[in-house]
Formats: structure tokens, C-alpha cells, sequence
């Protein structure tokens, strides 16, 4: 179970990584930066007041960590309970 999450937790940081560049390339500057800003809400709150290009590795440093962290609660979750079911 350790190695599904380890691997749904980079799977969570690098898909979260490649939208952050890929909006960041081909978006204008203030669509960009709401959308970074919506992609990691709550974690975002954190460097509400950065522009630029601070903004952008702000973003993928503590989005990252976001849904790295929400990808590896989740298959943590989905093991659990996978777990319970095939112990009963």
C-alpha cells in the first residue's frame, strides 16, 4: 500500500505541475494568475499577495505539495477500505 501511495502522491504533484506550466505558457497574466491561484485554494492563501513569476513557484511549490498530499490520502483511503472489505 506504501508504493500506491508514494506513487498516487507524484502522480498528484506532477499532474498538478504540467497544468500550472501549461496555463502559465498559454494564458494571459491576470487569467493565469486567478487560475493558479483556484487550482490551489486553500494552500494558495499563503502567497495571495505574490505576482509574477514568484507567484508561478509559489504556486507549483505549495499546490505541489497540495495534491501530492490529497493524491496520496486518497489511494491511502481507497486501500483502507479495499482492505477492510477483503478481512471480513
Amino acid at each position: 500500500m506504501r508504493n500506491a501511495i508514494r506513487h498516487a502522491a507524484f502522480a498528484g504533484f506532477a499532474i498538478h505541475t504540467l497544468a500550472a506550466l501549461w496555463i502559465w505558457r498559454t494564458w494571459d497574466a491576470f487569467g493565469a494568475s486567478n487560475l493558479l491561484i483556484w487550482m490551489s485554494l486553500p494552500a494558495s492563501l499563503a502567497f495571495l499577495g505574490a505576482s509574477g513569476n514568484s507567484l508561478l513557484g509559489l504556486a507549483l511549490a505549495f499546490g505541489g505539495l497540495e495534491w501530492a498530499l490529497l493524491g496520496g490520502l486518497v489511494a491511502w483511503w481507497i486501500g483502507r477500505s479495499l482492505r477492510r472489505r477483503t478481512e471480513t
